[in-house]
């Protein structure tokens, strides 16, 4: 379960930013999982506080937003979210399409208590 390290890394970077802010406790962490990013966002849920546990984060809720996947077809233009496993286009069937979106993690905001 690549999630758990994913999750690891997560509590290194909230550490480091918490420590520049040089704030109080961090109360919430928000992440974006992109549909083609490869992480599977319950299993990250559940890894999360496996990760926090024993450190300063052990009582962060960690907020998840999913953003689905985003193909343009170089066919018939379409912009579409693919269905799984293959990138079709879900108007014309191509496989000629471009993607668009959906490749990312990324940590978006971290809430810190005043």
């Amino acid at each position: 379960m690549h999630e758990l390290s994913i999750a690891q890394a997560l509590v290194t970077q909230i550490e480091e930013a918490s420590r520049e802010n040089g704030s109080g406790s961090v109360i919430a962490a928000r992440i974006v999982v992109g549909g083609l990013s490869g992480v599977d966002a319950d299993a990250l849920r559940f890894a999360f506080p496996i990760a926090t546990e024993g450190t300063s984060l052990a009582d962060t809720r960690l907020d998840i937003e999913e953003d689905p996947a985003i193909i343009a077809c170089n066919s018939c233009g379409a912009r579409t979210t693919p269905d799984f496993p293959l990138p079709l286009c879900n108007a014309c069937d191509s496989v000629d399409v471009t993607i668009e979106g959906g490749q990312h993690l990324t940590l978006a905001s971290i809430e810190m208590a005043q």
